[in-house]
């Protein structure tokens, strides 16, 4: 995610999202709630190109 690079609309629901997690309790929010926290504003890659692999297994079995 590039905060940067976003639309004012997709800003704004980011916005709209971090308010009311930031309203819960810590203990109920999930570590995906916490990251998405503790990046707010960044430019963050959450892509983990291992799960590409069995992707690229299925296609080069097809040929």
């Amino acid at each position: 995610m590039d905060y940067k690079n976003m639309t004012l609309t997709h800003k704004m629901m980011m916005k709209m999202l971090k308010l009311v997690l930031e309203k819960k309790k810590e203990e109920e929010l999930s570590k995906e709630d916490k990251l998405f926290l503790e990046t707010f504003g960044q430019k963050v890659d959450f892509i983990d190109k291992a799960y590409i692999s069995p992707l690229i297994e299925y296609v080069n079995a097809l040929s």
